[in-house]
């Protein structure tokens, strides 16, 4: 018989990864189709494993950052490949995982997610426009949307970071990630990064909300 899990009863594994449990299970109860929660426990398991340790300037592990990837994914995809995605994206970036273990151990629609978030990345995981068009076509709507939280969440947390390495990311988030934010019509995460991409390009545009940093040539480049 299967294990039954509660709100209360979730094995600890920290703030974060209790929150996203937490959330899990009560959306659960309005579900047709319930999000494996067993699944989406493995995968925060191999993240303690893989990332415990301490995030630079922060006293989090590492972690957090993909569970509050997830969490922020549990607006748009209420599906278990898509959240157990989110949770394993950054490890297979980093090669902590390999396909035949994702296939083996998550089924073999998350390994093809996680084949095409693979794509998506350069050496220096900077995303791919040209991989992110071929995405557009398929229809994988929540692989691109991982990649698009992943980058919010990191332009959330610059702060810490060096100013050339801000500088770096925002200038990232403009050419790629921001005009695919509008082009998804994520009007919050569009507007959102739009602010933070100016604080740290054109701060003296930052309380300018009525100037956008996207052109039509920005949308148009995804347009196939």
């Amino acid at each position: 018989m299967a294990q039954k899990y509660t709100a209360t009863g979730i094995e600890s594994k920290g703030y974060y990864a209790n929150k996203l449990l937490s959330k899990i299970y009560t959306t659960n109860q309005k579900l047709s189709q319930p999000i494996d929660l067993e699944l989406v426990q493995k995968a925060i398991a191999h993240l303690q494993v893989y990332h415990d340790t301490p995030q630079q300037g922060t006293n989090r592990q590492a972690y957090t950052h993909p569970i509050a990837v997830a969490l922020m994914l549990m607006k748009h995809y209420l599906t278990t490949e898509a959240l157990v995605s989110a949770l394993l994206y950054d490890m297979v970036l980093q090669n902590a995982l390999q396909q035949e273990q994702i296939t083996a151990e998550f089924g073999s629609i998350i390994a093809k997610k996680m084949e095409i978030l693979l794509g998506l990345h350069r050496a220096n995981y900077v995303a791919e426009v040209a991989q992110i068009k071929k995405i557009i076509v398929t229809g994988d709507r929540d692989v691109l949307l991982i990649t698009l939280l992943d980058r919010l969440y990191t332009m959330q947390n610059m702060s810490t970071k060096p100013k050339w390495e801000q500088l770096e990311v925002a200038l990232q988030s403009l050419k790629i990630f921001l005009p695919l934010a509008a082009y998804m019509r994520l009007p919050e995460i569009e507007d959102e990064l739009q602010i933070m991409c100016k604080a740290i390009i054109i701060p003296e545009l930052s309380g300018d909300p009525s100037t956008s940093l996207i052109t039509d040539f920005d949308l148009a480049f995804f347009k196939l």
